[in-house]
């Protein structure tokens, strides 16, 4: 399984959101942003997270949580 390659396609099609079930969420985040985040042709993918206790936050850069999006 090409799962680089699976994710760039889903992100190439445009869909405004992507949903990930799984058991390992670091592992998931990891690769989520060393491969969505990497440049290519010139191309740049925020990755944000939107948890009900924290709010939402972005990955692909260092920035605390927005407590204010929280549920």
């Amino acid at each position: 399984m090409h799962d680089g390659h699976d994710l760039s396609l889903i992100l190439e099609s445009r869909v405004p959101l992507v949903i990930v079930e799984t058991r390992d969420e670091k592992r998931l985040i990891d690769f989520l942003v060393q491969q969505a985040c990497a440049t290519d042709a010139g191309k740049y993918r925020p990755i944000f997270r939107w948890t009900i206790t924290d709010g939402l936050q972005r990955l692909d850069i260092d920035l605390a949580p927005q407590p204010t999006n929280a549920a």
